[in-house]
């Protein structure tokens, strides 16, 4: 019994130091727009937003805000994806400063408390970054999309954000995202949304029903009707001082988004609109087709496996899994395994952060 007293005690020194040295936590969850405007970047950052919705109290605080919570569980199931995208960028993307992690006071299964105080990842809780605090608990990305203007001064300017899903295939340099002055690159894809597709909007599905309401909005807003190519689904590369410029200006649409926690078809898609925001405000860009690979991850056998097939044979040099897995089904064993069969051929390597105990929920 007094051993167990002990390793407690000692468990909880080791989250101590961790909280000290990996958990950026401020008092004041307002940016000082001044800061982040009158500076240049110096480096790039990742950003990365994840929920282990598998945790209990995760499910808890789900069931208590009114949800059915064996609804929509692929949106916030975890089977570990995060590991393997960190892993990509320890490997691929070496040169990124800081990985940010935006979390509702989660941290993931595999993090070794021993070996994380000197590394490069750190935490941010919800609370330290949601401009309005009424708005948690949110269970939408988009909730938390919508306050990345409002990110800690400690965040880049320059920044990639990736959801865990998205991993890297093959290596990256900063010249793919941003140039040697941070200039940027938007990634779309040639799917021009504009009145054509307006007309066809009763025929769509909710989440082109959403690009062509954020189109509309741009319409009205900036009086210039015109065809805006759909942005590509994976990395999203960001400069703060355009997320600022887009809060100046359809400030009140992101914080009617924010308040909702869950999603609304309503709600503006932010990638496709920062991608216009770009095109509007910055002088230097540049606009690159075809740099990640998009697959849907289902229990049609199948189709999986082509799909990873296809993943392999791409040029693409990230790849996202939209998991749309059917836990009920027969083959979600099955599919499972040939993902993380995957993963594990890409990036078979641990890396120093890991360990393998159960997930943990931070008081």
């Amino acid at each position: 019994k007094s051993q167990k007293i002990l390793q407690q005690a000692e468990e909880q020194k080791k989250l101590n130091l961790f909280m000290k040295y990996n958990v950026l936590e401020r008092d004041v969850n307002q940016v000082n727009e001044t800061v982040i405007l009158n500076r240049n970047c110096t480096h790039i950052d990742i950003v990365y937003t994840w929920v282990n919705g598998s945790d209990p109290r995760f499910v808890n605080k789900r069931k208590e805000a009114g949800f059915d919570v064996k609804r929509d569980i692929e949106r916030y199931r975890d089977f570990g994806a995060l590991k393997y995208s960190l892993r990509s960028i320890k490997k691929f993307a070496p040169w990124a400063k800081n990985i940010w992690i935006l979390t509702d006071s989660q941290i993931p299964d595999f993090f070794d408390f021993d070996s994380t105080a000197e590394s490069n990842i750190k935490f941010i809780f919800h609370e330290s970054f949601f401009k309005n605090l009424t708005h948690l608990p949110t269970f939408s990305s988009v909730s938390i999309e919508s306050n990345f203007y409002n990110l800690p001064e400690e965040v880049s300017n320059c920044f990639l954000y990736f959801n865990d899903d998205v991993i890297l295939k093959s290596p990256v340099q900063q010249s793919d995202f941003f140039d040697a002055n941070y200039n940027q690159v938007i990634f779309e894809v040639n799917d021009p949304i504009g009145l054509k597709i307006y007309r066809k909007f009763n025929q769509l599905d909710p989440y082109y029903q959403s690009i062509v309401l954020s189109s509309q909005l741009l319409d009205s807003k900036w009086n210039d009707k015109q065809d805006r190519f759909k942005n590509d689904h994976g990395i999203q590369v960001f400069d703060r001082k355009v997320l600022l410029q887009m809060y100046k200006e359809i400030g009140e649409e992101m914080d009617i988004a924010s308040s909702h926690n869950t999603r609304v078809s309503t709600d503006p898609q932010l990638a496709f609109i920062y991608n216009q925001f770009v095109k509007r405000y910055v002088p230097l860009f540049k606009a690159v087709r075809g740099f990640n690979f998009y697959g849907g991850i289902t229990t049609n056998f199948a189709q999986v496996r082509v799909a990873l097939q296809d993943a392999y044979k791409t040029n693409a040099k990230a790849l996202c899994f939209n998991d749309g897995l059917n836990g009920q089904s027969r083959y979600y064993k099955d599919v499972l395994y040939e993902l993380i069969n995957f993963y594990d051929s890409l990036v078979p390597e641990p890396a120093p952060w890991e360990k393998v105990v159960k997930s943990r929920y931070v008081e």
